[in-house]
């Protein structure tokens, strides 16, 4: 009887450990995108807002956390925040995670929005529409930043 005792004695504080340790782990990045995509389907933005927003956070403060397949998500809810709440700065964190999720891994961001859900492809095709513009954009800054050698040898001649 005392040796079991003694088991129960020392079990009994690793078993309570173990269950508070289970209460209070932090939800992992899917847990999180889940959440927010619930609350965006019930209309509570309030609350999708705040876990996008920690969300991008996280993977932006800690890349080992984030992949492709996640901003691809992420952007994405950001476009659904955008269209129900009208705030324009959504757009721009949605393109922000868009090209983040490019430019950390073409394919499976690629795989992620061709492979989205009907009721999404008009956001995909939003997002698609500012990396062409925002693209063409670069070119024309490029090209306009260099300097115009008509210009300066004119004003070299005067």
């Amino acid at each position: 009887m005392s040796r079991l005792y003694r088991i129960s004695i020392l079990a009994f504080p690793i078993l309570v450990l173990t269950a508070i340790a289970g209460c209070s782990a932090d939800p992992t990045v899917e847990e999180k995108i889940e959440a927010a995509r619930d609350y965006i389907e019930t209309s509570n933005y309030e609350p999708a807002q705040t876990i996008c927003d920690r969300l991008r956070t996280q993977l932006y403060d800690n890349p080992v956390s984030a992949n492709a397949t996640t901003l691809a998500e992420l952007s994405l809810l950001y476009m659904r925040l955008a269209d129900a709440d009208d705030r324009q700065d959504n757009i721009g964190l949605a393109y922000s995670c868009y090209e983040e999720a490019f430019r950390m891994d073409s394919a499976s961001a690629a795989a992620y929005y061709t492979n989205t859900s009907v009721d999404d492809l008009p956001l995909v095709s939003i997002l698609n529409s500012i990396a062409s513009i925002a693209s063409r954009r670069g070119k024309i800054q490029d090209y306009t930043d260099e300097p115009d050698s008509v210009s300066v040898n004119m004003s070299t001649n005067h």
